[in-house]
């Protein structure tokens, strides 16, 4: 099954998770990919013969969800389209990504497909705190650990080498004493190197479908350098050093921007990865 994670998001945030799976499961019910008829009865029997729910919740959500995912008739549902529901939901038309996610990952009570469902959200090849992820989603920070612990998605830690932001005559000990006045910030000196705690990477269940280009310049689109409301998260990630070097928009990591701290939201960097894991702060003053 295909979940959007622009969909998963807003149905969390709305509290129509539930009925967004249901919706979910009548798409792979469809005759064909033009049809948008699902019968009412088939709908509630496959949702109780997989254990997702039964008949009678099932036959609450088909009435709940009316003229959100669906539109009911006497023996029929039919299927309001992506982009429809996306409107209605208040999600972005265009989704960032989709996960495949088997049927039965989402067994096992309402927390189980509710922290299956949220797992579908973060991207898979770019970290994202715990803060961003209840801005999108609505769910506390307690809830996706208690969701993690259940195994509904996995985390993977994320440290950046800060180290190529300072001359190379500063001694170890001015290094450690940089490091421990932002420990806040995740910041720690280990030998000659500065590095810093980055959010997590989520590894959600199933198989990710790759982005396509309007997706793509989703992720990797560079936010500003002020604060105020309005703006994004104040990391950026590439892939490679060449794909941040190629960039043409102005970007952090340049001299004015990459030693810009806030105390409040972070350090405002662009981040290069690496290897597995690990990101190094992009700037212009490195040769690497």
């Amino acid at each position: 099954m295909t979940v959007p994670g622009n969909l998963a998001a807003a149905a969390l945030r709305k509290r129509l998770d539930s009925e967004l799976l249901l919706w979910l499961v009548a798409i792979e019910l469809k005759a064909s990919p033009g049809a948008n008829g699902v019968s009412r009865r088939r709908l509630v029997r496959t949702a109780f013969e997989w254990g997702l729910f039964s008949r009678s919740y099932a036959r609450q959500l088909l009435r709940e969800g009316d003229e959100v995912f669906w539109h009911l008739a006497s023996r029929t549902a039919f299927l309001i389209g992506t982009a429809g529901v996306a409107a209605l939901l208040g999600a972005n038309r265009y989704p960032q990504h989709r996960q495949m996610i088997a049927l039965v990952e989402f067994r096992g009570g309402f927390a189980k497909r509710r922290g299956t469902l949220f797992g579908a959200v973060p991207p898979a090849d770019r970290p994202i705190s715990q803060g961003v992820l209840r801005m999108l989603t609505g769910i506390s920070e307690r809830t996706q650990r208690r969701y993690r612990s259940a195994g509904c998605f996995a985390t993977v830690r994320q440290i950046a080498d800060l180290t190529v932001l300072f001359p190379g005559d500063w001694h170890p000990s001015t290094l450690e004493s940089w490091a421990r006045a932002h420990r806040a910030q995740g910041v720690y000196a280990s030998g000659s190197t500065v590095r810093k705690r980055l959010p997590n990477l989520h590894v959600p269940a199933g198989e990710r479908i790759p982005p396509g280009d309007r997706s793509k310049h989703l992720f990797r689109g560079l936010q500003p350098l002020e604060d105020g409301q309005g703006c994004q998260s104040p990391r950026v990630w590439f892939d490679s050093r060449s794909d941040w070097w190629r960039c043409s928009a102005p970007k952090l990591g340049v001299e004015a921007g990459g030693r810009y701290v806030d105390p409040e939201r972070g350090f405002n960097l662009a981040y290069v990865q690496s290897r597995d894991g690990f990101w190094e702060a992009a700037t212009m003053l490195t040769d690497r």
